[in-house]
């Protein structure tokens, strides 16, 4: 609609390179799509754009800014990386479990959305993966809505890194589990996950 009401029309010839002043995909670009761009012309996805949209690879940037900037980066769970952390997470597990017993730990397949592939546990043998995977402390106290689990999903837009430029859309969205949280309870998906696909399969 918002790229309508600027007049903007459809290129249908895929040939000539220079037609076109936006190039939108659901997927990310080549890097010779990048290296080809015009200065005219926008693609909507920033190169690399993946280091902040797989869960992984996001995991991966926190924990390097933690380490660089401290507590600032304090607001998110203890994560590894598996396979390859493996060993250090089973040392923190061992550990943790050693000093405050039974612990809850959330797993989440690295490439997967709307909640495909999670679960929770709190035994290492019930840790069962086949691929990248990131696993992290459960946060057991949650916020909670009227009894239930939400998230909050806001819109942005980035026009630019450097400078960094963010517009902020005006509306959010507020997303629910469909029961009511009991922590206990950690195979009940539909008391802790707030995915609407995942929701929608009741």
């Amino acid at each position: 609609k918002a790229i309508q009401q600027e007049n903007f029309a459809e290129s249908l010839d895929k040939n000539n390179h220079e037609s076109w002043n936006l190039y939108w995909k659901a997927c990310g670009f080549t890097l010779s799509d990048y290296r080809n761009v015009k200065g005219w012309q926008i693609l909507n996805h920033f190169p690399k754009g993946n280091t902040i949209t797989r869960k992984d690879s996001l995991a991966r940037g926190l924990k390097r800014m933690r380490m660089v900037y401290g507590s600032v980066y304090g607001f998110f769970p203890v994560s590894f990386n598996l396979p390859n952390d493996y060993t250090k997470f089973l040392s923190y597990f061992t550990k943790i479990q050693s000093k405050k017993g039974k612990q809850v730990w959330i797993c989440k397949p690295s490439d997967l959305s709307r909640g495909r592939g999670i679960f929770l546990f709190s035994s290492v043998s019930d840790l069962l993966y086949d691929g990248s995977t990131v696993v992290q402390r459960y946060i057991e106290d949650p916020y909670l809505i009227g009894g239930y689990k939400f998230d909050l999903r806001l819109y942005v837009v980035v026009t630019s890194y450097h400078p960094l430029r963010i517009y902020l859309y005006h509306n959010g969205l507020v997303r629910f589990s469909t029961e009511k949280y009991v922590g206990s309870m950690i195979h009940n998906k539909f008391a802790h996950l707030t995915n609407t696909a995942h929701s929608q399969t009741r």
